[in-house]
């Protein structure tokens, strides 16, 4: 598990490619999974404004709160599927897909675990202060999120970095605007 970890994390600093994990079911598999649990507790952290931690649990339906989240989690997931299967058609290299998705989704959940903490503080009073801070921190996640998307997304169509970086801001921004037409759940 260690060895995986870290080839994530040699990909999420642009070092490694998708080409360096297997090709292999089960592991897509629990990477969805754990990108779909990270997914979650960024957007119910988003989501409630930090209510979980500063009222009593009585003032809202968590299990409401918490079956609300798969629409947006199956969205998302489903989304990068139908995009990045779709971009590998496109490009011929659709045999690549296992590995990609394995990647897109193993090095989104380094990028949450890193980026949660900030979305948590962002909603305590107290530190306020450190607002700007965190916003920083958060456009900071976004971009190197972007930017590995690209790196990812360029090597699995055998396209320069650049090309990349842009079907990665295009995926980003076709996500955006699916979030934005899903009503408050």
């Amino acid at each position: 598990m260690q060895a995986i970890l870290n080839v994530f994390w040699q990909i999420a600093l642009l070092r490694e490619g998708p080409e360096s994990l297997p090709d292999s079911r089960p592991m897509l598999m629990l990477a969805a999974a754990l990108y779909a649990l990270t997914d979650s507790l960024i957007l119910l952290s988003s989501h409630l404004g930090g209510r979980m931690l500063a009222q009593s649990w009585e003032d809202f339906s968590l299990l409401r709160q918490l079956a609300g989240l798969l629409i947006p989690i199956a969205l998302d997931i489903l989304l990068l599927l139908i995009s990045v299967a779709a971009t590998l058609f496109y490009f011929g290299n659709l045999g690549r897909l296992r590995q990609t998705l394995t990647a897109l989704f193993g090095v989104s959940t380094l990028l949450q675990v890193i980026s949660w903490p900030c979305f948590v503080l962002l909603f305590f009073e107290n530190l306020s202060v450190l607002w700007a801070f965190l916003i920083l921190a958060l456009v900071f996640v976004l971009l190197w999120s972007i930017a590995a998307y690209g790196h990812i997304l360029s090597h699995a169509i055998s396209r320069s970095f650049g090309v990349g970086v842009a079907l990665a801001a295009l995926f980003f921004f076709l996500n955006y605007q699916m979030f934005k037409l899903i009503p408050d759940f």
